[in-house]
């Protein structure tokens, strides 16, 4: 019989075989689909990419910067709406993806960000079948492609990497960032689940929370997101936010092409962190872009849009609370507090 350590060795070969045909079975539909953009090797000098946890501001920043006078292409959340599409996950949220120190050439993340730099993209078979145009802005001679993308944020270390192309990350206080996606989810919500799994993986947490193992095994053991019991759904979800906010961080510290902005410095000065961004990024923040973001300093007179990116910018600091109640705050706090994460 095979003792536990045996079966656990076993049971990753089998998961590394399953994903490897996975993989195989993506790249020769994507091949059948788009033959030009397969055979392009891709240009990723050419790639911006802002990545960080959803509602934590990078709508804001991306599409704001995307008012560029530079000749740009703008790709507005890729991932869930490709085609073919790629499912890193069997459950939950398939765009899911485990921690990543180092990206293979040939996972389909890297092909499809090198080809979108591709110049004749056919938008409707790449991107069919959505509501609204994932690539917004398309100008004939791009000199940049402009990715914001909330999706597989645990293959970010491997991105920076492979790529080497300059990369935003933005992280927020992860209680506001629950609250957020709470004022138009319910806890059943399936973001971030399968990350609360990936994240006690021996490899991330030795990378990352080397003295910390213990606490954040214990409490996400302790406080499971199961879709259904709203004190264990909100503690992981917010744990799990924070060590992704973690991650980020100290991969900005290690990397020279990554730059890391705090959503709440960029409420407090929006004109200088915005506009350093678009320095980082070689992007052309004119006065257009500029009056475009004071613009959006200001709540629209309109019904309540989770997409929309127009806030009373001043008020966002320290607002009450709309989605969690304070004794659910005091409880995260404390588990965040445990793990070192505050």
């Amino acid at each position: 019989e095979y003792n536990t350590s045996t079966k656990l060795k076993m049971n990753k070969i089998f998961k590394r075989i399953r994903d490897s045909q996975s993989i195989n079975k993506w790249h020769r539909e994507f091949k059948r689909l788009h033959p030009e953009m397969y055979d392009y090797e891709g240009d990723p000098q050419k790639l911006r990419i802002i990545l960080g946890p959803g509602r934590s501001g990078t709508s804001w920043l991306a599409r704001t910067l995307a008012h560029t006078e530079t000749p740009i292409r703008y790709v507005h959340e890729v991932f869930p709406h490709l085609n073919p599409k790629f499912c890193s996950s069997r459950q939950f949220d398939s765009t899911a993806i485990e921690y990543y120190k180092t990206l293979p050439n040939f996972h389909p993340l890297m092909k499809v960000y090198k080809s979108t730099t591709y110049t004749n993209i056919k938008q409707d078979l790449f991107l069919p079948n959505y509501y609204e145009r994932k690539i917004r802005r398309n100008d004939s001679n791009f000199e940049f492609v402009l990715h914001k993308e909330v999706h597989a944020l645990l293959a970010t270390e491997g991105l920076i990497k492979a790529l080497k192309c300059p990369i935003v990350l933005i992280t927020r206080n992860p209680i506001y960032v629950l609250d957020s996606l709470l004022t138009y989810k319910d806890i059943s919500v399936p973001l971030w689940r399968n990350e609360a799994k990936y994240i006690t993986q021996s490899n991330f947490l030795s990378r990352f929370f080397p003295d910390k193992k213990g606490e954040i095994i214990e409490n996400i053991t302790k406080y499971p997101d199961d879709g259904v019991n709203r004190t264990s759904v909100i503690v992981a979800k917010t744990l799990t936010i924070a060590i992704i906010n973690r991650m980020l961080q100290t991969l900005a510290d290690k990397y020279n092409n990554v730059k890391h902005i705090y959503y709440e410095d960029l409420i407090l000065d929006p004109i200088t962190l915005f506009s350093e961004s678009a320095k980082f990024f070689n992007l052309d923040f004119n006065e257009k872009a500029k009056a475009y973001l004071k613009k959006t300093l200001k709540a629209k007179d309109e019904e309540f849009d989770h997409t929309s990116i127009y806030r009373n910018t001043c008020k966002q600091r320290n607002r009450p609370f709309i989605g969690i109640y304070e004794d659910e705050v005091e409880l995260v706090s404390g588990v965040l507090k445990e793990c070192d994460l505050i």
